[in-house]
């Protein structure tokens, strides 16, 4: 065998110990990646308190209240709101619904501001907030939940 070929070779040889090397080093970086997320996943499930909801009451004025309310099978939006405000409500029969008038003595479009109540929920296993298209008496909350109440204007 020639000089030249056992160059090659050995040239060849080190070229697939340093590729073999920086894949190892590259697969090694992306396992611990993925051991990291799995423990901050799993710290997030074991740890975090699914027996309460949050309801969030935002006056739109910059004033904002949060309370914890003890979650229960089937308990609503409107519920957990009663559980921790005074809450005035018309129910509406063709709905088959309540309308919030007024949420701590905070009336809807009152002297005409264009203010309005609405609700949203923030799931707690999501990063999406969601506008729910029924009445807060309709809308069943999930352990973990936060729902936020929120005077807005709409003009």
């Amino acid at each position: 065998m020639s000089q030249a070929s056992v160059k090659a070779i050995a040239l060849a040889l080190t070229v697939i110990v340093v590729a073999s090397l920086g894949a190892a080093g590259y697969l090694y970086y992306q396992n611990n990646v993925a051991q990291q997320q799995q423990r901050q996943l799993l710290t997030l499930i074991l740890y975090h308190d699914l027996t309460h909801v949050t309801v969030i009451i935002d006056y739109g004025n910059g004033t904002k209240e949060s309370h914890t309310v003890t979650f229960t099978p089937g308990i609503t939006a409107l519920q957990a709101l009663e559980e921790v405000a005074l809450v005035n409500k018309t129910y509406w029969q063709s709905y088959d619904s309540y309308f919030i008038d007024a949420i701590n003595g905070v009336w809807n479009n009152e002297n005409n501001n264009g203010y309005w109540w609405i609700y949203n929920v923030k799931h707690y296993f999501s990063s999406e907030v969601e506008h729910p298209s029924v009445g807060a008496n309709k809308y069943q909350l999930s352990g973990g939940d936060t729902v936020i109440f929120v005077y807005q204007f709409y003009g």
